[in-house]
């Protein structure tokens, strides 16, 4: 019904438009009426007309889908058939596809790495795999290293002299020292890493059950002083510490270059000469990390003449004519106490040989405990800066 009005309705508009009404001219001679069909005519258009209207009335007011118009455009002609609709194809979406990335993705983080390679303290190039979760350090420097940077949680196995800090003692014993560990409370532990010195190197058997087990090791010289602050750094590096590890290093360089900025004018002949001893009477070293230390701070090593291996027995005689300033004695220990320390200190100023030295004249000799290395030595001086604040 619709369709058919709008149709007679665009016919009746094309029709007046081609053919419009003409003014019928006014006969003043006579009032004839139009013609009886042309009036039926007017009529038919106007009932058109008025049910047209009507009904575009009821579309709009029931129908609000529908088009604000239901007549087309004059200039356009009605379509004979409704005009079909494209529907896009619709693709298939399997549950496995991967969401299309979004244009505002967040950036990849850097993945850290699976292993690390440094070069260890006798030139070896050791990878080691990250991340370490346990170590067995059977050097004592070393486990005072690795505590010192905070990862004291990660040792699981120990040799009888690290107990510095004391926190330490409670961790199983696992070697005597580097040069006697044993292999099978070692391996029991299942260390991710081994941190050893250099007596464990003449230890063949011991290298291969490392080796055999795939377990990394790494071997430095805590003795040696110029070594210290590139094994703090290694340590760092290896235990993912490494802005505990510059601290560290930075607060070591610092007092370093104080001491060496202090004895910088001081003459040779104007400093200590001093004499180390290690352990047993006689027995002297070259370099180690007290002797680098003592020369450092300024002292001169009288066994630099007088040995000519890194550690030795040295000349009594050579020490009596090399007439020491100061005489500073390693004692042996894996525990504290006073009583060791006194008793050692007593026989160095009893020795005859000693006692027109500088050292024992002016009762210069002082004794220390062989677990004192050169961290153990900064955490003193770190607790007495804080206590003189």
């Amino acid at each position: 019904m619709k369709r058919l009005i709008c149709a007679i309705s665009h016919k009746f508009y094309v029709n007046s438009r081609a053919n419009p009404i003409r003014a019928t001219p006014k006969l003043q001679t006579s009032t004839r009426t139009a013609p009886k069909g042309h009036m039926i005519v007017y009529l038919l258009i106007a009932i058109i007309i008025i049910v047209a209207s009507a009904y575009t009335a009821y579309s709009l007011l029931y129908n609000p889908d529908t088009p604000s118009s239901p007549f087309p455009s004059p200039m356009s002609p009605i379509p004979s058939s409704p005009t079909a609709t494209v529907t896009p194809p619709t693709v298939a979406t399997s549950s496995s596809s991967k969401p299309t990335p979004s244009s505002t993705n967040s950036p990849t983080p850097t993945p850290e790495p699976t292993s690390i390679t440094v070069i260890d303290g006798i030139g070896r190039s050791v990878t080691i795999k990250q991340p370490i979760n346990r170590i067995v350090s059977i050097n004592y420097g070393l486990t005072e290293i690795v505590c010192a940077i905070g990862c004291q949680n990660l040792i699981v196995g120990r040799d009888e002299l690290s107990i510095t800090p004391p926190s330490v003692t409670s961790i199983p014993i696992v070697a005597s020292s580097s040069n006697d560990p044993n292999m099978e409370l070692l391996l029991e532990s299942k260390p991710d890493l081994i941190l050893a010195d250099s007596m464990i190197r003449t230890k063949t058997q011991v290298l291969d059950l490392i080796e055999d087990a795939g377990i990394p090791l790494y071997i430095e010289s805590t003795g040696n002083f110029s070594r210290i602050l590139e094994c703090i750094r290694y340590m760092g590096r290896i235990l993912n510490k490494e802005q505990t590890a510059t601290e560290l290093h930075d607060f070591l360089t610092r007092y370093q270059t104080l001491a060496a900025d202090r004895i910088a004018n001081v003459p040779p002949n104007q400093q200590p000469r001093v004499y180390v001893e290690w352990l047993t009477p006689w027995y002297t070293a070259t370099h180690t990390s007290i002797v680098g230390l003592m020369t450092a701070a300024g002292g001169i090593n009288v066994a630099e003449g007088g040995l000519s291996t890194t550690m030795g027995d040295i000349s009594p005689e050579y020490v009596a004519e090399a007439n020491p300033d100061i005489i500073l004695k390693v004692v042996s220990g894996t525990s504290y106490g006073t009583a060791p320390l006194k008793a050692q200190r007593d026989d160095v100023l009893g020795r005859s040989l000693l006692s027109e030295t500088n050292a024992v004249k002016n009762q210069r000799v002082y004794t220390y405990y062989n677990i004192i290395s050169l961290v153990f030595i900064v955490g003193s001086i770190i607790t007495l800066k804080k206590r003189s604040v």
